[in-house]
């Protein structure tokens, strides 16, 4: 389980702070995120929930 979260799940948060994430943007890159296979108005309501960043400045 430990090498699913360092695969997956570090990357995905990491990329709620920091779009340029290397492992993020191949995550992105290569579609194995769910918020790559449904329309950007759709990500919303059926995406992954990023609420815990929404009080935080983004970087590109």
């Amino acid at each position: 389980m430990a090498q699913l979260a360092d695969r997956y799940l570090w990357p995905f948060c990491m990329g709620g702070y920091h779009t340029s994430n290397r492992p993020f943007q191949r995550l992105t890159g290569d579609g194995k995120l769910i918020d790559c296979h449904i329309k950007e108005d759709e990500r919303p309501m059926l995406g992954s929930k990023h609420s815990c960043f929404e009080d935080v400045e983004r970087k590109a």
